[in-house]
Formats: C-alpha cells, structure tokens, sequence
C-alpha cells in the first residue's frame, strides 16, 4: 500500500495543487487518482500564474481568448474550468466518499 493511501484510510487525503493543461490532457492526472497518489486537486491564482510564465502549454488558448477581445476576467474565468476538469478527474474518490464507501 502507498503513503498517500494510508493517510487517506487514517480520514486525510493528499490533494494536488499543481493542475497543468497537459496533466489533463494525457492522463497523468486521471492515473495518479486511479494510483491512489492523490483524492482530491486544488489551484489558486498563484499557481495559475506560475503554469502561465513557465509553460507554453496554454499559449495557444491564451492568445485565441486575448484575440477574441477577453479580458483578463473573462480569461480567469475560462481557467477555473480547467479546475473544474481536474475535479472531474476525482469525481469517483468523492462518490465513494458520499455513498460511505473506501474501496473505490
């Protein structure tokens, strides 16, 4: 058994803060929750201007919503969705967590 699931039976979970386009995409992230290395992933503003200085991962999108007239609220608003698809990724860890059940 991993770290992470021991912890995880103990009533904590790792959470991983570190949502990155490309994680999404190829399904590194979707494997790490089947792994069982991490429960639940989380972002702030911190880090989405981290993964944007130090990525080129997300200059396609960034230059099609500067280009459609976006502002920089509307830009923020379209990366929360990228959360949202990282949550997605852990909706089976919280539907077993709703329904009372660990052995996902």
């Amino acid at each position: 058994m991993n770290r992470a699931k021991e912890i995880f039976e103990q009533g904590q979970s790792i959470w991983f803060d570190n949502i990155d386009r490309d994680m999404l995409r190829d399904g590194r992230m979707r494997k790490m929750v089947e792994d069982g290395q991490i429960y639940g992933v989380t972002s702030n503003p911190s880090i989405f201007e981290a993964a944007l200085k130090n990525s080129v991962s997300y200059d396609d999108v960034l230059q099609a919503m500067a280009w459609s007239g976006m502002d920089r609220g509307q830009i923020y608003l379209n990366w929360s969705k990228m959360i949202f698809s990282g949550q997605l990724v852990t909706l089976p860890i919280f539907m077993s967590q709703a329904m009372g059940r660990t052995d996902w």
